[in-house]
């Protein structure tokens, strides 16, 4: 409702003006790369924030090494390594988003000025920027998915780690080893997807600056602090007006 707002309040003095593809962008890709804040990350570190303490109490009854161990792979898992990956691909994510935006205001041009392309016979010329820029977008859609593997790799090696650490500590309780196994596995699959999501801060973070701007942008024509007063009359006077 907000952002729509802002938009309607600027839709008078110059929304008009924006490139479609560029709108459609705001309104599509970014507000959905927001959604992915919240569901991505939000929700997942808000759930490591309440297990980190769960399985130091759980598991440091019986093996507190065993606990100080699993408790430092579950926070490189949820913690360490989400903030390193999106300070890795900050770069590579704001090259994706504004690279999908390129991409959908050369589309959305194409197809909005078909008559004036074929007209000027500029089909050959326009194919090639909508080709270039998609070039562009499989780049670096290609960089954030390698980011998102390594991270993704990085993540399931901690947990899996985890779970070694557990066996090496099955010999003392095997039945307590059995539920600290099951806590550990459903723990470590909570946070599984965060560090692949710190991938993609970066470029909820440049859609974010995209939907605050479209949306806070002032109109470039102010109304006047001091209005002039209306007409008394609602006729129409023509003066020095001529044709030939």
């Amino acid at each position: 409702v907000w952002f729509f707002r802002g938009l309607a309040k600027g839709a008078a003095g110059g929304l008009g003006f924006r490139r479609a593809g560029d709108v459609l962008s705001r309104l599509v890709n970014d507000v959905e790369a927001l959604d992915g804040l919240y569901l991505r990350i939000l929700i997942p570190l808000a759930g490591a924030l309440l297990l980190i303490p769960a399985l130091g109490i759980f598991i440091g009854r019986n093996f507190p090494l065993l606990a100080a161990a699993v408790v430092v792979l579950f926070a490189i898992a949820a913690f360490l390594l989400p903030v390193l990956a999106a300070r890795q691909a900050k770069a590579a994510g704001s090259d994706l988003t504004r690279a999908l935006s390129a991409l959908r205001v050369a589309a959305l041009d194409l197809l909005s000025g078909m008559k004036e392309v074929l007209a000027f016979g500029a089909e050959g010329r326009m194919l090639a920027q909508i080709q270039a820029r998609e070039d562009a977008l499989f780049a670096a859609q290609a960089r954030v998915a390698k980011r998102s593997a390594w991270a993704g790799a990085a993540a399931f090696l901690c947990g899996q780690a985890a779970l070694l650490a557990v066996l090496a500590f099955a010999g003392a309780a095997p039945l307590g080893a059995i539920a600290i196994t099951f806590l550990v596995v459903a723990s470590f699959e909570v946070v599984a997807g965060l560090p692949r999501a710190g991938v993609l801060a970066g470029a909820a973070a440049a859609a974010a600056e995209r939907v605050l701007e479209a949306a806070q942008s002032p109109a470039p024509v102010a109304d006047p602090p001091h209005p002039l007063p209306l007409p008394r009359g609602f006729g129409l006077r023509f003066e020095a007006v001529s044709f030939r």
